[in-house]
């Protein structure tokens, strides 16, 4: 195909309509090379032109993309970093190691997590935890908590949604059950539950009755009521019976019984030890 290697595989598989990873096949069957520079200069244009002048982090900022995909384009063309060397920890970090999260000074100045960890490390600064400052953001919420969910007490917060639910069993908060996702729900009557499956009710019928589906009563019917239905016994007409016992008087075993009337050997067996005890 003369396309391959002439474009990206994207590229060459929306021409001809087919996935890229089929592209990708071929043009490496072929031994021909992946071309990815027309595509970063299509996407970043100018980005080339300023590896090696300014910092990977800069150039990340200015394009909204992430430092490491810098790094990735950049060490593809074997272009070294702006300043050269082994890349330090800049001097105006060092007085803020383990005042805040590793990650929320490696987002402030646009330096590796890795780099602001490493850096702690060395100089034996325990490490910042994010808790006391998610306490004092949730403490004077705290009537709120468990009346509305933790996603909405997140969101107006700003916090993550983990740490609300945190908070909240921390300090023995039930949740709160209401999904904000469907407002016309109604909590499942458990007691109604027991009550209609001790009256012989099939899940079909409870589900009926308290709003819900029979898989949702069968779970919370198992798993959290713990209510088990025992095996029915099955079911013999008054014919099959008399089958069964005519046959036995005449003295068939149960194993012919069982095949002639159409139930089980068990079944055959049980119904002459209830009508002809020894």
């Amino acid at each position: 195909m003369p396309l391959l290697g002439t474009m990206t595989d994207a590229q060459v598989a929306a021409t001809v309509g087919c996935r890229p990873s089929t592209v990708a096949a071929w043009r490496k069957r072929r031994g021909i090379p992946h071309l990815s520079v027309p595509d970063t200069d299509e996407r970043y244009p100018g980005m080339v032109e300023r590896f090696g002048v300014d910092t990977d982090a800069a150039i990340a900022a200015d394009y909204g993309i992430s430092r490491e995909r810098v790094r990735q384009i950049r060490s593809q063309r074997g272009i070294p970093r702006a300043g050269g060397g082994p890349l330090t920890l800049p001097d105006e970090v060092v007085p803020l190691l383990g005042t805040a999260s590793d990650a929320r000074i490696a987002r402030q100045y646009g330096v590796p997590m890795w780099l602001v960890r490493q850096g702690r490390l060395v100089r034996g600064i325990p490490v910042k935890s994010v808790q006391p400052d998610y306490d004092r953001i949730l403490e004077p919420a705290i009537d709120r908590i468990g009346t509305v969910s933790d996603r909405d007490i997140a969101d107006e917060l700003g916090v993550p949604i983990a740490q609300v639910a945190a908070f909240r069993q921390r300090r023995g908060i039930p949740p709160f059950r209401l999904s904000p996702r469907c407002e016309a729900f109604v909590p499942i009557d458990r007691d109604a539950i027991i009550r209609l499956f001790h009256a012989g009710a099939t899940d079909d019928e409870i589900a009926a009755a308290v709003g819900t589906t029979p898989g949702n009563i069968g779970t919370i019917r198992t798993g959290e009521l713990r209510l088990l239905r025992g095996v029915a016994a099955p079911h013999v007409t008054p014919e099959q019976t008399d089958a069964i016992l005519r046959m036995h008087d005449a003295g068939s075993a149960a194993w012919s019984i069982s095949k002639a009337v159409g139930v089980s050997h068990t079944t055959a067996r049980r119904i002459i030890r209830k009508n002809r005890p020894a």
